[in-house]
């Protein structure tokens, strides 16, 4: 792994342009241990959930710091396209953001922008934690090459709208939410992915990111992973700290228990 947050960012940046997937844990939680140890596998990326999770501001320094004794790439997940909240996360020392919510081009916009200094962005100056990591100095440059903008295309607007959004300038790529593309086309939400229609839509949006020189990415069911580096997804969710607890807990305890039966 890199020493830098921009070497980081770089090297993940490089990987996805040579057509090569990455797998990254997802962490809900707000303990700094359970990052270090999901760390020490070491997974391509780190995303610290703060949408759905306890990636809250408070918390995020402290999982940072965890994730970088590893020096596994941090990304987080905000908890909407708010420009204060993404900038804050940045400068904290996240390599990128992944924006939640995101229907069409004004939308990828407000993200892409809330990521750039000016006259590009509208990021503002203030990224002391993040200043600490080499390159030094921390220029409006290093801070713009580092952050990784990725966009949630997660409805059926969303979709449709998929080519002006990957179009915009400073997003580096799309992650598809397939539960609440499901939900959002009327489906059963699964990360199965077993209904054709929410499937085609997420090929769909491949195809236009493979055609934009976009990484595309998702969080599919564990055993479906394969299926999704053939599909030509590059940014994959591989296991999240929630999957891990409750699976591997409650698989021991079914074992112990029909043991004892």
């Amino acid at each position: 792994m890199s020493s830098s947050v921009l070497e980081a960012s770089r090297l993940l940046k490089r990987r996805w342009t040579a057509d090569e997937p990455t797998f990254g844990a997802w962490v809900a939680s707000d303990s700094a241990h359970v990052v270090e140890l999901l760390c020490a596998a070491s997974p391509d990326w780190i995303v610290l959930d703060g949408q759905h999770g306890y990636a809250s501001l408070p918390v995020v320094p402290g999982l940072l710091r965890a994730a970088a004794i590893s020096r596994v790439p941090s990304i987080v997940r905000v908890p909407e396209n708010n420009g204060a909240v993404i900038g804050s996360m940045l400068d904290l020392g996240a390599v990128g953001v992944i924006v939640p919510m995101v229907d069409d081009r004004a939308d990828a916009e407000r993200a892409a922008s809330a990521c750039r200094y000016g006259p590009a962005g509208r990021r503002s100056w203030g990224a002391f934690r993040a200043a600490l990591a080499p390159p030094a100095p921390y220029t409006p440059a290093v801070g713009d090459e580092t952050a990784i903008c990725l966009v949630m295309v997660e409805t059926v607007k969303a979709v449709a709208n998929v080519e002006e959004i990957v179009a915009v300038d400073g997003v580096d790529g799309v992650f598809v939410g397939p539960l609440d593309l499901a939900i959002s086309a009327g489906k059963p939400p699964s990360y199965t992915v077993d209904d054709p229609d929410v499937r085609a839509q997420m090929l769909h949006v491949r195809d236009v990111c493979r055609a934009a020189g976009k990484v595309v990415g998702t969080f599919p069911a564990t055993a479906h992973v394969h299926r999704w580096v053939e599909e030509g997804y590059q940014f994959l969710g591989l296991v999240s700290d929630a999957e891990v607890l409750t699976r591997v807990a409650g698989q021991m305890l079914a074992t112990a228990r029909k043991e004892q039966a």
